[in-house]
C-alpha cells in the first residue's frame, strides 16, 4: 500500500440549514429530516421561494473591524460568519506547528453577475475567525458544485510535493442573493408553488482538515478513512452549452477516480444531484459504463433533499457525511461525485484501510518542497 496516495482525513466541519456541526447535519440526514421553508424572497409570479437557510441567531458575530456598511457584502458577511463555525469545527484537534493552506470553493458566478466575493476573502476570515490558515498558502477557486473536489488536487499536490503536513479544503456558498436567485427563477429552476422541477436553494460552508500522517487521522478500532485522488473532467453538453449533453463529463471523471481504487466494489454513491431532473441521466450514464466497479445493491444518497442547494459548498458536505458515516461503522467504500452548472464534473473514492495495513511499515519519504510550483498556481 503506498500511503503517497491518500490523504487521511484529521477534521472535518459542516454547516446547514440541518445544523452547526458535521453530527448534527448526519444525524439529520441520516433521519431525512427537510429544513425547506417559505422565505423571503419572490419568484416574478409574486410566489414565496422555498429555501433552506441557516437562522442567522446560530452564527457568530462578525468583528467589528469588518462589521462596516459597503465594505463587505451581505452575503460575504454570512459565508465569512458560516466559514468560522464549520472551520473551526475542522480544525479543533489541529496539531500542526505552522499555520495551515487553505483551498476554498468560493461560489460561482454562472450569470456573469457583479462579483461581490472580495479577493481577501480568506485574510478576512482569519481575522474575523483568528483560526490557524495561511493566507498566502491558500487559494480560492470557482468552479461551482466541483470546486471542493477539484481543491482535493491541489491539496495531494501540497501534501506530497510541497511537503506540507495538513492542508485544509473547503466550500461555501448561500443563495441569499435576489440577482442570482432572479435569474434562477427565470429559468423555473428555484422551487415555489407550481415548479415541480427546481431545487431549493440552501448556503452552508464544509471544511475538510487532510494530512500526510495517518498517526493524525480520524479512525475507529480497525479502520482509517482515506481519500484518493480525484478524477476531473469537463462535460461539454453543460446547461449552459449548446453542444449535446451526453453525460461523458461525469463518466470520464468517474473512471478516473476509480482509476486510483483497487479495492472491492463501491457500496456508496454520494451525490451532489439537488432535485432537478437534469442531473439523473449523466449519473444513469456514468455508473452504466462503470458498473463492474459498484456493488449490485450500491446505495445512493443525494441529502440536498434535505438541506437544499449548497452550492461550492457540496464537495465538502459530502465527504465529510461519507467520512462520519465511516465512522459510526458504514461497511464498504464510497464515492463521491459533484457537477457544476458549467462544465466541470469530479469525483473522489473514500477508502477504508485497515489498522493492520500500517503496523509493518512506515510511510516512505515525501519528495522535497517544490514552493513555486504549488504555491504560484492560480486555483
Amino acid at each position: 500500500m503506498d500511503s503517497q496516495t491518500r490523504a487521511y482525513i484529521a477534521g472535518t466541519g459542516i454547516i446547514t440549514a440541518l445544523g452547526l456541526n458535521t453530527a448534527m447535519n448526519a444525524l439529520a440526514v441520516k433521519a431525512g429530516v427537510n429544513r425547506y421553508a417559505s422565505a423571503d424572497y419572490f419568484t416574478r409570479k409574486r410566489e414565496r421561494i422555498n429555501m433552506a437557510l441557516v437562522p442567522n441567531e446560530a452564527l457568530p458575530p462578525l468583528v467589528d473591524e469588518l462589521d462596516i456598511r459597503g465594505k463587505i457584502s451581505f452575503r460575504d458577511k454570512r459565508l465569512l460568519r458560516m466559514c468560522q463555525t464549520a472551520a473551526g469545527e475542522a480544525l479543533a484537534d489541529f496539531k500542526g506547528k505552522q499555520p495551515v493552506p487553505l483551498i476554498l470553493a468560493a461560489p460561482a458566478n454562472d450569470f456573469n453577475l457583479p462579483d461581490q466575493l472580495t479577493g481577501t476573502f480568506v485574510s478576512y476570515l482569519v481575522q474575523q475567525s483568528g483560526l490557524p490558515i495561511d493566507p498566502a498558502k491558500s487559494r480560492l477557486n470557482r468552479t461551482g458544485r466541483a470546486g471542493v473536489l477539484e481543491a482535493l488536487e491541489l491539496a495531494f499536490r501540497y501534501l506530497y510535493e510541497a511537503n506540507e503536513e495538513y492542508v485544509l479544503i473547503g466550500g461555501m456558498d448561500s443563495y441569499q442573493n435576489s440577482d442570482l436567485l432572479e435569474k434562477l427563477d427565470a429559468d423555473d429552476r428555484v422551487t415555489a408553488p407550481g415548479v415541480m422541477n427546481g431545487f431549493a436553494p440552501g448556503e452552508g460552508a464544509a471544511f475538510i482538515l487532510l494530512t500526510r500522517n495517518p498517526a493524525q487521522a480520524l479512525r475507529t478500532k480497525t479502520h482509517i478513512p482515506a481519500l484518493l485522488p480525484p478524477g476531473l473532467a469537463t462535460e461539454p453538453g453543460h446547461l449552459f452549452s449548446d453542444e449535446p449533453y451526453k453525460g461523458d463529463g461525469l463518466d470520464q471523471a468517474f473512471k478516473a477516480a476509480l482509476s486510483h481504487y483497487q479495492g472491492p466494489p463501491i457500496t456508496q454513491v454520494w451525490s451532489s444531484m439537488n432535485g432537478e431532473n437534469y442531473w439523473a441521466k449523466e449519473y444513469g450514464v456514468a455508473m452504466g459504463r462503470s458498473a463492474d466497479r459498484f456493488n449490485p445493491d450500491a446505495v445512493l444518497h443525494h441529502p440536498a433533499d434535505c438541506y437544499g442547494e449548497v452550492g461550492a459548498a457540496v464537495g465538502g458536505v459530502l465527504i465529510a457525511l461519507a467520512v462520519n458515516a465511516a465512522l459510526q461503522g458504514q461497511p464498504g467504500n464510497s464515492l463521491i461525485y459533484c457537477s457544476s452548472d458549467q462544465a466541470w464534473r469530479a469525483a473522489c473514492v473514500l477508502e477504508s484501510i485497515p489498522l493492520t495495513a500500517f503496523q509493518q511499515k512506515q510511510a516512505p519519504q515525501a519528495q522535497q518542497p517544490q514552493p513555486k510550483s504549488i504555491y504560484g498556481r492560480k486555483a
